[in-house]
């Protein structure tokens, strides 16, 4: 089962944009990220010497990292609404237990 370990808030984040460091255990899968933007708009580069991938969901958060690492940041839209960190969080989990085979 996936588990966040940590969010750590950037020193780097402009306006009111707020911009967060995430580590998981295990490390990001391709089966978990291809789930974590199920519904989202996908952009994934396996050829890439590191495999970049980049999930944009509308007014809620932008998530960037690299498939087989342990950390990834997530960009948090100033017009979400609502708990967009603890939704994030929950999918995060919930994919990684059913594409990991994980019971929860």
């Amino acid at each position: 089962m996936t588990r966040v370990l940590s969010a750590t808030l950037l020193d780097d984040c402009l306006d009111s944009t707020v911009v967060k460091e995430f580590v998981v255990e295990p490390p990001v899968s391709e089966p978990v990220m291809r789930a974590m933007a199920e519904g989202a708009e996908l952009q994934y580069f396996p050829q890439f010497p590191r495999p970049y991938f980049r999930i944009e969901r509308p007014r809620g958060y932008v998530v960037q990292g690299i498939v087989g690492t342990d950390r990834f940041r997530v960009t948090f839209s100033p017009s979400a609404e609502g708990d967009v960190e603890g939704r994030l969080r929950a999918l995060i989990e919930r994919v990684g237990a059913a594409t990991e085979g994980g019971d929860g």
